[in-house]
C-alpha cells in the first residue's frame, strides 16, 4: 500500500516545478562565477605587466600616454589582481556578469529539454575560467543578437548590452573597439524601428561611457591611437607557430566544423520559407565574426595560456548560439554540445597532475564555487610577489631614486622596494612598431623620466633581442651613463644606467645606402667607424595576406654571420625592421650590451652579412633594405 506523501513534501514539489526555471537559472548563475575572486600570487612575465597595470591606476597614470597597452583603466577585472585598489570595484564588475548571466540563462532554460541541462552545467563550469573581458565580450555578443531579433522592446536586452560594451571598452581596447562599434551599428539599425529602444541604448552608453570616463585618468586618443598599432601588428610580431598536427589545434578546427550545423540548419529553414527574419540576418554574421576572433584570440600565439581561452568560451557560446537560433531541439546540435563539453574538459585537465595525485584537486578547484565567494568576503591578503630581488649593491645605490627596468621582468621593482618610473609600453616584447618606440624613446627626455635604469639582455621568442626597443636604446646611451662600480664576484645580470644632468639628445640617423636584395641573399653590412643601422621593407603576396588573417603570418628568418665565421639564426619581427636597428656588432650578452653603452660597441664581433629567408611562397621576394649611420654615438 503506498502511503500518503506529507503536505510539506508536496507543497515543496509543488514550488519546485513552479519556479523550476528560476531555481535552475539561480543555480546555474552561482556556479558562474570565476574559480578566484582575487590573484594573489604573481610571477613570470605576466605577472610583472598585471602588477604594473594596477600600479597605473594606484598611482593615477594616464592611460593612452603614461600607460599604453591593451587593458585599460579597467584591466584590473580581466587580470583579478587589485593590489591597492578597493575589491568592491570587482565586486562590482562581477555583479554586471552575475546579472547578465541570470537574465540570460532565465530567458533560455525554459526552451531547453532535459538534454541541455547537463551540458548546460558543464559549459558553465568550463566558461568560469574564461577571463573576464573574453567573459564579458561573449555576454555582449550575445545581448546584441537579442537587441536585433523580434523582442527588442526588452528594454534589459538594451541596457545589458550598453553595459558590457561599455564596460569592455575600458578593460580591453581591442574589445572595446568592437563593442563601441557594434553598439553603434545595432543602435543605427533599431533607430529605422524602434527609435526609442534606439534612444535607450545610446543614453546609456553615453551616460556610462561618461561616468567611467570622469572616474578614470584616461585620454581617449591616446588610448585609441597607441593601442591600435599593438593590436594590428601583434599577429607578426607576436604569433608562435602552431603545430598543425596538435590535437589542441585539431580540436578547434572541429569546434569551428561544428559551429556550422545550428548556424546552417538556421540559414537553410529561411531559405526554403522564403522568409527573412532579422534574428537570422544579423545573427549568422555575428557569430561568424565572433567565433573568428575566439579562434584568433586563441591560436595566435600558441600556447597553452592562450588556446585554453578558447575551450574555456566556446562550448558555452555554442548552446547560447543554438538557442538564439531556435536550432536546439536538433539531434546533431545536442550531440555536438556533448562533444564540445567533453573534449574541453580534455584539454584542459592537465593528466600529469595524476603522479602527484593533484589530478583530483585540480577538478575539484574547477568545480567548487565556496573559493569564490568565501573570498569574496574574506579580507584580501598580500600579494605574493615571486621573484628574485635585484641585486643588493644596485638597490643600495638607487634607493630613493625612481627607476625602471628593461626588457620585461619589472615584478623585481616592488620586490626590491624600489620607486618605480614606467615608460609607457613597459616591456620591451610589445615595442613592435616605430609609433611605439618613438613613445618610449621620448619618455625617457622628459621631467618625468627615471632617475636609473636597470637593463638586461633577455627576451622571448628567439628574437634577435638587441633590435627590442631599438630607437630607445638609442636614445638610452646618449642621455645615460653607465655606473660600473660592480662588487667583486657580484654575478653580472643587470647593467645599471645613470641619467645624465641637462642631457636630452636625440639619436641622428644618416641614410648611407639602399639596396633591393631577394630573400636568401647575403647582404653586406657597410663598414663604418659608428655603428650601422637597418630598416627593410618586406611584404606579403596576396596568399601571404590571407595566410596571415585565417592562419598565422609567414614565418621570416634572418641570419647573421660575424667576421668570426659563425651564424647565428634568429626569427625575424617585421614590424620592427620598419625602425631602424642595429646591425654592424653583435650585442648577445651582458658585456656586449655594456660596451653599446659605454660608447666601445666597435669592441664587440663585427657582423658582416645579414640574409633574410623564409620557406614560405606568402612573402614577396624582393626586399628594400636601407642602411642608416647612427651620427651621434658617443
Amino acid at each position: 500500500m503506498n502511503l500518503p506523501l506529507p503536505n510539506y513534501i508536496i507543497q515543496l514539489k509543488h514550488f519546485l516545478q513552479k519556479h523550476s526555471r528560476l531555481l535552475i537559472s539561480l543555480l546555474l548563475t552561482l556556479f558562474s562565477c570565476r574559480i578566484h575572486f582575487v590573484e594573489i600570487f604573481l610571477n613570470s612575465t605576466d605577472g610583472s605587466w598585471t602588477w604594473a597595470l594596477t600600479e597605473a591606476v594606484s598611482q593615477k597614470q594616464v592611460f593612452g600616454r603614461d600607460f599604453v597597452f591593451t587593458y585599460g583603466p579597467l584591466g584590473f577585472l580581466s587580470t583579478r589582481y587589485i593590489g591597492n585598489i578597493s575589491k568592491i570595484y570587482l565586486l562590482l564588475g562581477d555583479l554586471v556578469l552575475f546579472l547578465a548571466t541570470f537574465n540570460l540563462l532565465f530567458r533560455s532554460v525554459n526552451l531547453f529539454r532535459k538534454e541541455w541541462i547537463l551540458p548546460l552545467f558543464f559549459s558553465v563550469i568550463i566558461f568560469r575560467s574564461a577571463s573576464y573581458s573574453q567573459a564579458a565580450f561573449i555576454y555582449f555578443i550575445i545581448y546584441v543578437v537579442l537587441c536585433l531579433s523580434s523582442d527588442t522592446n526588452k528594454n534589459r536586452n538594451l541596457i545589458f548590452c550598453a553595459v558590457l560594451g561599455t564596460i569592455l571598452f575600458f578593460v580591453k581596447i581591442n574589445h572595446g573597439i568592437i563593442s563601441l562599434a557594434l553598439v553603434l551599428g545595432v543602435a543605427a539599425t533599431l533607430a529605422r524601428k524602434h527609435i526609442k529602444s534606439s534612444i535607450l541604448l545610446l543614453s546609456t552608453t553615453l551616460l556610462l561611457g561618461t561616468f567611467l570616463y570622469s572616474v578614470s585618468n584616461i585620454t581617449l586618443s591616446g588610448y585609441i591611437e597607441y593601442s591600435l598599432p599593438l593590436i594590428t601588428d601583434y599577429d607578426e610580431a607576436m604569433f608562435v607557430p602552431i603545430n598543425p598536427g596538435s590535437y589542441s589545434y585539431n580540436f578547434a578546427m572541429l569546434f569551428l566544423a561544428l559551429m556550422t550545423i545550428p548556424v546552417g540548419a538556421s540559414i537553410y529553414k529561411v531559405i526554403r520559407s522564403k522568409e527573412s527574419t532579422s534574428k537570422t540576418l544579423y545573427a549568422v554574421p555575428i557569430i561568424a565574426i565572433v567565433c573568428f576572433l575566439l579562434y584568433k584570440n586563441g591560436f595566435t600565439r600558441f600556447d597553452r595560456v592562450h588556446y585554453e581561452q578558447f575551450y574555456f568560451g566556446f562550448p558555452f557560446f555554442y548552446i547560447i548560439t543554438a538557442f538564439l537560433l531556435r536550432e536546439q531541439n536538433r539531434k546533431t546540435v545536442i550531440v555536438s554540445a556533448y562533444c564540445m563539453v567533453a573534449i574541453s574538459a580534455w584539454s584542459l585537465t592537465d593528466f600529469s597532475e595524476l603522479a602527484n595525485n593533484n589530478l583530483l584537486k585540480e577538478l575539484s578547484n574547477r568545480i567548487s564555487i565556496g573559493r569564490y565567494y568565501g573570498e569574496v568576503f574574506a579580507k584580501v591578503p598580500p600579494t605574493e610577489l615571486h621573484y628574485d630581488k635585484l641585486p643588493d649593491w644596485q638597490i643600495e645605490k638607487v634607493k630613493g631614486s625612481s627607476v625602471d627596468l628593461i626588457p620585461r621582468d619589472i615584478g623585481k621593482i616592488p620586490k626590491s622596494n624600489l620607486k618605480y618610473a614606467p615608460r609607457p609600453i613597459l616591456q620591451s616584447y610589445s615595442v613592435y612598431s616605430p609609433e611605439l618606440d618613438s613613445l618610449n624613446g621620448y619618455h625617457f627626455l622628459k621631467k618625468n623620466r627615471p632617475d636609473y635604469i636597470f637593463i638586461q639582455h633577455d627576451g622571448i621568442d628567439d628574437r634577435y633581442q638587441f633590435w627590442n626597443e631599438s630607437f630607445t636604446k638609442a636614445v638610452l646611451s646618449l642621455n645615460y651613463e653607465f655606473v660600473d662600480d660592480t662588487p667583486a664576484l657580484e654575478p653580472l645580470k643587470f647593467l645599471l644606467l645613470k641619467h645624465q644632468p641637462g642631457s636630452g639628445s636625440l639619436p641622428s640617423f644618416t641614410k648611407i645606402k639602399e639596396e633591393t636584395c631577394r630573400m636568401g641573399d647575403s647582404v653586406i653590412i657597410p663598414n663604418d667607424s659608428l655603428p650601422i643601422y637597418l630598416t627593410a621593407d618586406i611584404r606579403y603576396t596576396t596568399t601571404g595576406l590571407i595566410n596571415k588573417l585565417l592562419f598565422q603570418p609567414p614565418g621570416i628568418e634572418m641570419t647573421l654571420i660575424t667576421e668570426d665565421g659563425f651564424w647565428r639564426n634568429y626569427r625575424m619581427i617585421v614590424p620592427i625592421v620598419k625602425t631602424p636597428v642595429p646591425v654592424s656588432n653583435l650585442v648577445t650578452n651582458y658585456y656586449e650590451l655594456r660596451n653599446f653603452f659605454t660608447g666601445n660597441i666597435a669592441q664587440n664581433i663585427k657582423i658582416k652579412y645579414i640574409i633574410i629567408n623564409t620557406h614560405n611562397s606568402g612573402v614577396i621576394p624582393e626586399i628594400n633594405i636601407s642602411f642608416y649611420r647612427f651620427d651621434n654615438y658617443r
